[in-house]
């Protein structure tokens, strides 16, 4: 499978993101109450919820493509389910935490 990661979203950027979210909340007491001071860490945020919708999408596709080759070695006669894991993986939206 051709799954490609950018840069941008390598290594340790959750858990910056995360630790700086937390940082943050602790200092102004809520997300919505973050100052412009604080932008380091909403952008930082921003970088943990595009992971993770990053994340979410491939693992959508490993596990539509392993559900449909399983299915097709269980019953090679009949085509594989189609969107079965689209309808259980990533049925929330994430962009409403942005």
């Amino acid at each position: 499978m051709d799954i490609r990661v950018p840069e941008k979203y390598g290594k340790n950027v959750a858990v910056k993101g995360i630790k700086a979210m937390r940082a943050a909340i602790g200092t102004y007491g809520s997300y919505s109450k973050i100052t412009a001071e604080g932008k380091a860490a909403k952008d930082a945020w921003k970088a943990v919820i595009g992971h993770n919708r990053l994340d979410c999408s491939n693992a959508r596709k490993v596990v539509t493509r392993a559900a449909e080759e399983s299915a097709e070695i269980e019953r090679p006669y009949a085509p594989a389910p189609r969107s079965t894991a689209n309808r259980i993986l990533c049925t929330s939206d994430s962009r409403a935490a942005i």
